[in-house]
């Protein structure tokens, strides 16, 4: 009879398999390392370690789906899976110890009804239950050729090594879990990146309009989408979708409308055919409960019309430069839910001022502490008073505003924002004693903003006509909405070179080309009078009013510490030739 197992005992069954499992959490190496040395410990002829298949059928290297039990590492069996009974069915006496979580010490298997042989020559065996956060997922099986071979302090030992077994199992099937999370996290970044380089990179350049488009995914990839897609010079497409679901198989979709919107644009030139055509051909790439909601129209900057269709999508807000706000709703049935469905198409026309927002209703879904909705008055709300800003910053204005309302960063569903305004017309117009207030309050705005007003500053801008008109120069005004936002001055240095100076846009006008407008008409007329070159100082702080410059042809002068400038700011010179 052996003795039963002593402190020091269990301490050094506990160090060997630590040690046999510490380098490596690669799950069949630590169960062979287990069986090996469980051999040094209780002699016995065969071994292995039986695990229920569901419990083991994450891991990338077990996966036994016409196996209950699974034997995940074995030793001296050599019966073929499919032929065995207890790993196809859980029969036997370890599907017993894993039905019932109880240790069987067998000493003659012959006499047991319970045993299926897994080998001829097995007389006895003990058969301890491998438990994982208390509940039983498999078996440590040791089988001897001898009659009796087995007896409680083998039991005991068998139990310590189930143990291990068990911490093993947990272990690596953890660390595959890490593994593949972050393979997965990996694999949808890149899904992310490639999703997001299906969506608009830039705005439309486009004269008299203005474009801004943004979509927050609320998961690494969703299914919202947004799309201008030019058509000709007059004609632009415009389109916001929202597909049902999230994730991926949200993206999938999105990826199979954008894909077929894109291919047939130019095909269809009402846009109620093109969604009647989606519609018939999206279902060939969604299930039975998805569908879409969008909102599709085509805006022609010719003559100033927007025809769309609706498409069950949240009707866009159509902002009236006098004030008046319509809803751009044809109740169109959405995308997906039935066949041979007919669609609308409206018409609208665009006014200076008038801006069209679209949505997809994870804007308008966003919900308070409260459980109160942001909703659409809310929207109209944020958005009315700031009616007058550059669309790309009321955009963010409106994000910011619901984030404020929800507390919160993040949003539940896909977010996603697309503006499009008609801009107003801004005139140029000469200079008069009536504008001469506004061409010292303009400067004086920007150089408050940016720098001290210096004496060089102050003559002109109090006695323009001195030293600008009545010497052969001209003075020009930028007029938008019956307001003057913008001047430009041109001095007359000889009959050949002019200098420009005195470049100043309201804030409130920043952003709308007016300063571009400005310098294009400056330099037009300086030609008209006989300038060959156009000269200016600016400061390389004014970092916009640089790069306007150098995309009209100015190149700057390179110049010694010894020449004289007009200013004591730092300035730098710059020259056009024409």
């Amino acid at each position: 009879m052996k003795s039963k197992l002593t402190a020091e005992t269990k301490y050094e069954l506990l160090k060997e398999i630590s040690n046999k499992m510490r380098d490596t959490l690669e799950l069949d190496e630590i169960l062979n390392k287990l069986l090996d040395a469980l051999k040094n410990v209780v002699k016995h002829d065969a071994s292995g370690i039986f695990i229920l298949s569901q419990d083991i059928s994450s891991h990338p290297h077990y996966n036994f789906p016409k196996q209950h039990i699974a034997g995940i590492a074995q030793r001296g069996f050599n019966l073929p899976p499919e032929k065995d009974d207890m790993l196809t069915s859980g029969k036997g006496l370890i599907g017993h110890v894993i039905s019932t979580g109880v240790s069987l010490v067998i000493p003659d298997v012959r006499l047991d009804s319970r045993y299926i042989p897994g080998r001829r020559q097995t007389k006895s065996e003990i058969v301890v239950p491998i438990r994982k956060n208390n509940r039983t997922i498999g078996a440590l099986d040791v089988e001897s050729d001898k009659i009796g071979a087995f007896n409680e302090t083998d039991l005991e030992i068998l139990s310590f090594f189930a143990d291990a077994a068990s911490i093993s199992i947990e272990r690596a099937m953890l660390h595959t879990q890490i593994l593949e999370k972050e393979k997965v996290e990996k694999q949808l970044q890149i899904a992310r990146e490639v999703q997001s380089r299906l969506l608009p990179q830039t705005s439309p350049k486009i004269k008299g309009y203005e474009f801004a488009g943004l979509c927050i995914p609320t998961y690494e990839i969703g299914g919202d989408y947004f799309d201008y897609i030019r058509i000709d010079e007059d004609n632009t497409a415009i389109t916001v979708a929202d597909i049902s679901g999230d994730g991926i198989p949200a993206a999938l979709i999105m990826t199979a409308y954008r894909a077929l919107l894109r291919s047939h644009v130019k095909t269809y030139s009402n846009p109620s055919d093109l969604m009647q055509y989606l519609n018939n051909q999206l279902s060939d790439f969604t299930r039975k409960k998805d569908f879409v909601t969008a909102f599709y129209g085509i805006l022609n900057t010719k003559n100033n019309t927007f025809r769309y269709t609706n498409c069950g999508h949240n009707p866009p807000l159509l902002f009236r430069a006098n004030g008046k706000i319509e809803l751009l709703d044809l109740h169109g049935p959405t995308l997906c839910i039935m066949e041979d469905v007919i669609f609308q198409t409206g018409k609208t026309k665009l006014n200076p001022g008038d801006q069209i927002v679209l949505y997809t209703d994870g804007v308008t879904e966003v919900f308070n502490d409260k459980r109160e909705e942001f909703g659409l008055d809310k929207l109209i709300d944020v958005i009315r008073p700031k009616i007058k800003m550059q669309v790309s910053d009321l955009l963010h204005k409106i994000i910011e505003e619901t984030k404020n309302f929800s507390k919160s960063e993040y949003y539940k569903d896909d977010y996603t924002l697309v503006i499009v305004k008609r801009q107003k017309t801004v005139k140029i117009v000469d200079y008069s004693s009536k504008l001469k207030k506004h061409f010292k309050d303009l400067n004086l705005e920007w150089l408050n903003k940016y720098f001290e007003v210096e004496k060089a500053d102050e003559m002109i801008l109090n006695n323009p006509e001195k030293y600008i008109i009545n010497k052969g120069g001209f003075i020009l005004f930028a007029k938008a909405e019956g307001k003057i936002c913008g001047t430009v001055a041109v001095k007359r240095i000889n009959d050949a070179e002019y200098e420009m100076t005195k470049m100043a846009v309201s804030e409130e006008y920043q952003g709308k080309e007016i300063g571009k407008k400005l310098a294009k008409e400056a330099i037009k007329k300086a030609v008209s009078l006989g300038a060959v070159k156009i000269v200016l100082e600016t400061s390389l702080k004014l970092e916009k009013a640089v790069k306007l410059y150098k995309k009209l042809g100015f190149e700057e002068v390179n110049y010694d510490a010894n020449t004289k400038t007009r200013y004591e700011r730092p300035t730098i010179k710059m020259e056009l030739n024409l």
